[in-house]
């Protein structure tokens, strides 16, 4: 298989799309273990907050994460 280099847009797309994933799964818990332990409220499920928001936040964190790469590389 062929290495992905750090400046190219499969890096970007692979990054963004790692972050996501990783964000919708570890969210949610994160938020269940808050509400249950911490502030004893309801846990509420909600596609905007726990699907939406992590995937927003990975295309801006692959975004600024791969220009900072390639300013890197100039």
């Amino acid at each position: 298989m062929k290495n992905i280099e750090k400046g190219s847009i499969k890096y970007l797309i692979l990054l963004s799309i790692s972050v996501a994933v990783f964000g919708i799964i570890l969210y949610p818990i994160f938020d269940l273990i808050l509400c249950k332990f911490i502030t004893h409220s309801e846990f509420v499920y909600s596609i905007h907050s726990h699907i939406i928001q992590p995937v927003i936040f990975a295309i801006i964190f692959g975004l600024i994460s791969w220009i900072i790469e390639k300013c890197r590389k100039k």
